[in-house]
Parts: C-alpha cells; structure tokens; sequence
C-alpha cells in the first residue's frame, strides 16, 4: 500500500517538475527572444504555452490528491527535479531542431551563444581574483 502509494506520488512529482520546468523555459525563452528555446514559433504564443505549462503542473500536483506522507526524501526529489528540467531542456532543444530542420545550425547557435556568455563573465572572474589578491596583500 505504502509502496504503491510513494510510485504514484513519484510519477506525480516527475510529471510536476517536467511541467513547471518546460513552462518556465518556454517564459524565459519568451522574454529573453532566445528562440532556441522556444517550442512555437510565435513568442507570444510560448509564453501562453509557459502560462498554461506552470499553471496545469502546479494543479496537477498539488490538487490532485492528498498524499498524507510525513514528509518525503529531499535529495530524492532534487534527483528527480534535476531529471525533469534536464528532460524538460532537451524537448526544447528538439523542438528546435525540428523547426530548423538540422542540427548544425543548433549547434553553432549553441556555440555562439556560450562563447559570448564567457566574453560576458570575463571581466567578472577578473574583478574576482584582483579582489583575492588584494585580500591577500593585506
């Protein structure tokens, strides 16, 4: 009974944090115009879709069933909530690959984006390590 009980709640759990992780990718993807994370072509229409995907995970879950456990295994649920969100990012990615119809533009897209990230937090690690050896220095 208990047994049977923790699978459900399991599967309601994977399926809460897949659902709220793609709603939540679809709003950043949305408000940040990065269309590679985007499922719809339309911005507008992936926020909606973001709206709609937070919304129905949270109802999913939490209005569902009462589960009446004491509590549950929190380094369990953050394994499982790092699975969904990892899912979550590779139907996005797919989803994009679908609409450019090959991998390769993804990809160098994918690279550019990473290499302007690191230009960006250069100066930052800079500031960083010239603050440690000032720490150092005195």
């Amino acid at each position: 009974m208990m047994r049977d009980m923790l699978a459900t709640i399991t599967a309601h759990y994977l399926l809460f944090t897949f659902l709220t992780s793609l709603g939540l990718l679809q709003l950043a993807g949305a408000r940040s115009k990065t269309r590679h994370l985007l499922l719809l072509d339309s911005v507008r229409a992936s926020a909606a879709l973001g709206v709609v995907l937070l919304i129905a995970g949270y109802s999913f879950f939490l209005e569902i069933a009462d589960y009446g456990l004491p509590g549950l295994e929190g380094a369990q649920l953050f394994f499982e909530f790092l699975l969904t969100a990892i899912a979550a990012l590779l139907v996005c990615a797919g989803a994009n690959v679908a609409r450019s119809g090959h991998i390769g533009a993804s990809r160098r897209a994918l690279r550019r984006r990473i290499a302007a990230s690191v230009v960006e937090l250069r100066p930052l690690f800079a500031r960083r390590r010239q603050l440690r050896v000032e720490d150092e220095a005195t």
